[in-house]
């Protein structure tokens, strides 16, 4: 049996993989070049644009109410990936403490998580989509659809706490360096 990827999986796989690779990239580059600095500096700058991205978060939910909500998500994805890019650089490969591998195994797992839900609810929208338009008199197919877009919905059940326990193990680590 051939497993074949669709384009829209093949584009998110990529986007994953392209993360990791320029963020390995970028930090043997500034290490060949003698300034490791500037990629540990990256620290606060990808830490903001993740806490940034969760604006989408707050107008999702009601505890702001500016913004478009499809714009605010494509501004999440942006800035989620973007500072994780620069969260991945900040920590390289160079360090040896479990703290901050914990944290980038779990960024690493929350932006992987955002790639599977966003392809999820994309392909349940668009088949619903489609059952709307075919089926207009059939309400009992239209509600299993329906239900099926909310049941893709659920990994953000998923998500959420993978994204939690990324920041916090971000705090901590922020805070283990001021401490000691």
């Amino acid at each position: 049996m051939v497993f074949v990827l669709n384009k829209r999986i093949k584009n998110y796989i990529l986007l994953f993989v392209l993360l990791v690779v320029l963020a390995l990239l970028v930090d043997r580059m500034l290490h060949k070049w003698g300034y490791p600095e500037i990629g540990r500096s990256f620290g606060w700058p990808g830490a903001l644009l993740v806490m940034f991205s969760l604006i989408y978060f707050l107008r999702k939910y009601k505890y702001i109410k500016i913004g478009k909500l499809s714009t605010l998500l494509n501004i999440h994805e942006v800035l989620a990936w973007a500072g994780s890019l620069l969260l991945l650089v900040h920590g390289g490969i160079h360090f040896s403490a479990l703290l901050p591998w914990l944290a980038v195994f779990f960024l690493l797992i929350s932006n992987f998580s955002g790639f599977v839900g966003k392809y999820l609810l994309e392909q349940a929208s668009e088949e619903l989509a489609q059952k709307q338009k075919i089926h207009r008199e059939g309400d009992s197919e239209l509600l299993i659809k329906s239900l099926e877009v909310k049941s893709m919905m659920r990994w953000r059940k998923i998500h959420r706490p993978l994204t939690a326990v990324f920041l916090a193990l971000a705090l901590a680590h922020v805070s283990t360096i001021y401490l000691f």
